[in-house]
């Protein structure tokens, strides 16, 4: 069952779902605008749904989650994304706009949140400590994103695009595996390129592509404009932290229960450090993602901490944007620019980002 903790600021409203660690919702506030950024699976309200066989993490899969290990996991109880995605946490403390939450992690670790809502702009930040055990995990955000019928995709920049050994699902896929570029407006897909900007990339499929970070990027950004919302939505974090970032495009790839060709025009933006979907025992340190030279693993340890840090934002569009073009913190303010040139400007909580 749900167990919901409510903060309610002036950057908008979140609803946390303790009992398997996801956001359940999430709305952020641009003025007199109300935006919802984040996805729910159709199932996640439906009752008769066929949702019982699944997993936690897909059973409740909303908003966004801690994936430690990313993917399959052969690490614990070996449930997809790990335990911190399927299973309860411990509500520590909950303010207005601030909720902190503890459990249980990989070979013996210990793994904290902090999430802070803005008080003064369509902002949440989230901040994640791995503390103790022993040896490497996979680890990423999975933020879903849900478009009523398209969108235009933007980010910082990347020197490596990749697609996975295989694809989700057999013969429903539009881009080519596996494959690797540098272009993500032109991709490898089995009828012709594929620009991975103008989502979605195709129609009753289900795709997977990995971009690795520029080398020199001190902030690693993504954006989507939403065509019918008529607004954006973003995530920033730290690329020396988590280097790659996964999408996953889900637009009625699967027929079979519940998802039913039902879970359409959904973009998940897995800010990670990983080797994608790929189970570990097939992804050993000489993947194509590792010879990128970034890492695909945390290394736990006793006595150390690695500290995670993850912001989610959304905009009412300005007019004339069709994409955004750069992302950058200035100071204590964020600055967010559009295809004509102009920003917007919100002020940002700096000490959250930098803080060590």
């Amino acid at each position: 069952m749900p167990n919901i903790a409510t903060l309610n600021a002036g950057g908008g409203t979140l609803h946390w779902n303790g009992a398997v660690g996801h956001i359940d919702r999430l709305m952020l506030k641009d003025g007199t605008r109300e935006i919802v950024p984040l996805h729910r699976a159709p199932w996640c309200d439906d009752e008769t749904a066929d949702a019982q066989q699944l997993p936690p993490v897909e059973r409740h899969l909303t908003g966004d989650f801690l994936c430690a290990p990313f993917g399959p996991n052969e690490l614990d109880d070996h449930l997809p994304h790990g335990n911190c995605a399927n299973t309860a946490w411990d509500l520590q403390d909950v303010s207005d706009r601030t909720l902190t939450a503890v459990t249980d992690g990989p070979l013996g670790s210990r793994i904290g949140v902090c999430m802070t809502l803005a008080s003064n702009a369509p902002l949440l930040y989230q901040v994640h400590s791995i503390t103790g055990g022993a040896g490497d995990v996979p680890v990423a955000h999975h933020p879903m994103v849900h478009m009523q019928k398209s969108g235009r995709l933007s980010m910082s920049p990347k020197r490596a695009v990749i697609t996975p050994k295989m694809p989700l699902e057999a013969g429903r896929h539009a881009l080519t595996y596996p494959a690797q570029n540098t272009c993500a407006t032109a991709f490898l897909g089995p009828s012709g390129a594929v620009d991975l900007t103008v989502l979605p990339i195709g129609t009753a499929t289900e795709d997977f592509v990995t971009m690795v970070e520029n080398e020199a990027s001190t902030l690693g950004w993504t954006a989507v404009v939403r065509e019918v919302e008529d607004d954006v939505v973003f995530f920033l974090k730290d690329p020396r932290v988590l280097p790659v970032t996964m999408f996953w495009h889900s637009n009625g790839g699967r027929d079979y229960a519940p998802w039913n060709g039902t879970h359409t025009g959904v973009i998940g933006i897995e800010d990670g450090v990983a080797a994608g979907p790929d189970p570990r025992r097939s992804a050993p340190h000489d993947t194509r993602i590792a010879e990128e030279d970034v890492p695909i693993a945390l290394t736990l340890a006793r006595g150390r901490t690695h500290r995670i840090v993850h912001v989610t934002g959304a905009l009412a569009r300005p007019e004339g944007w069709t994409r955004v073009t750069d992302i950058r913190i200035e100071g204590s303010t964020l600055v967010v620019e559009g295809s004509d040139s102009t920003t917007r400007v919100l002020p940002f909580e700096t000490h959250i980002w930098k803080e060590q």
